[in-house]
């Protein structure tokens, strides 16, 4: 009998110590909470501590949309903590920095104007009654492959850990910037669930980085032909590079894998997967941006192009089902659906579309080319829109690196090309 009574007040005290301390553990935020303490000294416990996650967790923020349209909860201690976190379903959205950025304010701080603009995205990207968790990935930030794929290692065990159940965590979506994307994109072979949506922002398209095919359903990659470091990072500086090959491939010319501005289309994906999947369940975009009719540089832009990042994704998934080369302009004098430009870039071959088709199915093949055709008539007249505003056509084919090139072959002291 004492002894029950000796472990009663004993459990009593513990749960007592928890909801005491559990308040302290959330700082509100404009509705979103910030919870990084709560869940490395609650939830993750001993084995967050035994995958030595805790340097990768820079902050997890959340934000309980459900039932309460401003996020207004108030944690008491009399609010059952697992019942605030068991709620289902809820989105996560993992914020990955790049190269040397590991402390950059913008990818976890609340007070940062970008980071305000990223929750905005998040709930944005949430259901009418779903909650939207946060997670600020950071890690070494260097320059090498060996570290890229160490981080990509951590990511993957975070997200195996605690967001592999579709019930509770319908929708994982990441966005990175620079080599941040590489990270994402070697995690994608580790994952026991695919990411719903990648967003990969000026990330250098490396062959020795590719996603894995079977590890996303939706690959947005951003690009700007004005952006040299996304363009030199694609390289390994250290082997050897036919800088020849690189100045012909880069000026006047569609880029090609050697200018590595993009990623592996959906159809060389479709190939490797041989067919299994829908071009809607598995899409590859490659979409150049402009902000009021110029490229960007690499860190540049980020704000005013998150702000604009959910109806930049509508419209390419809402209008454009077939195409997956594009032409972006985001225009910051406009407002509403007016502020964006999605021209199509490179349409498609006939052999994409050929490849596409059951050539014996009419119904299949009337069906298609009327999409194509609506596609087609909408991007002649957001190119014709664009050439109105500011005079020149939306598309440059060809990467802007001749300015600057020797500048960077200097920097590295390798021969410039004759």
């Amino acid at each position: 009998m004492k002894l029950k009574i000796l472990l009663s007040v004993i459990c009593f005290s513990i749960i007592s110590t928890i909801y005491s301390m559990a308040p302290q553990d959330f700082k509100k935020l404009n509705g979103w909470y910030d919870i990084t303490e709560f869940k490395k000294r609650y939830i993750y416990q001993q084995t967050y501590d035994s995958l030595n996650l805790d340097q990768n967790i820079k902050k997890i923020y959340f934000y309980k949309k459900s039932g309460l349209e401003t996020g207004t909860l108030e944690l008491t201690k009399e609010i059952s903590l697992e019942k605030i976190f068991a709620t289902s379903p809820r989105i996560v959205l993992f914020v990955i920095h790049g190269t040397g950025a590991s402390e950059k304010p913008w990818y976890h701080d609340s007070d940062n104007e970008t980071f305000k603009a990223i929750l905005n995205f998040a709930k944005s990207m949430a259901g009418q009654n779903e909650n939207i968790e946060v997670v600020s990935f950071r890690w070494s930030g260097s320059n090498t492959s060996e570290d890229r794929r160490m981080a990509a290692k951590s990511l993957a065990e975070l997200i195996n850990r605690d967001y592999v159940n579709p019930l509770q965590f319908r929708k994982l979506i990441t966005f990175a910037h620079s080599h941040g994307g590489n990270v994402v994109n070697d995690a994608t072979y580790l994952l026991k669930r695919p990411l719903d949506d990648i967003l990969n922002l000026f990330t250098p398209s490396r062959l020795d980085f590719m996603p894995s095919p079977n590890g996303f359903k939706k690959y947005y990659n951003f690009y700007s032909t004005d952006d040299q470091i996304q363009y030199f990072g694609s390289f390994n500086l250290g082997s050897q590079v036919d800088w020849q090959s690189v100045r012909e491939t880069s000026v006047g010319q569609i880029p090609t894998l050697v200018s590595r501005a993009f990623l592996w289309t959906v159809d060389t994906f479709r190939n490797i997967l041989s067919g299994a999947r829908k071009i809607k369940e598995h899409r590859v975009s490659n979409i150049r941006v402009q902000i009021d009719g110029v490229g960007i540089a690499h860190i540049e832009g980020k704000k005013i192009f998150i702000e604009n990042l959910k109806q930049i994704l509508d419209t390419i998934d809402n209008l454009y089902e077939i195409n997956d080369d594009f032409d972006l302009n985001i225009d910051t004098t406009a407002k509403g659906l007016e502020k964006i430009y999605l021209v199509i870039r490179n349409p498609l071959e006939a052999q994409a579309i050929i490849s596409r088709l059951n050539l014996e199915d009419p119904l299949q093949i009337k069906e298609f080319m009327h999409q194509l055709e609506i596609e087609t008539a909408h991007s002649d007249q957001e190119a014709a829109r664009y050439k109105k505003k500011y005079g020149k056509d939306i598309w440059y084919k060809g990467l802007r690196i001749t300015g600057f090139l020797d500048e960077w072959l200097k920097l590295f002291k390798i021969k410039s090309p004759k």
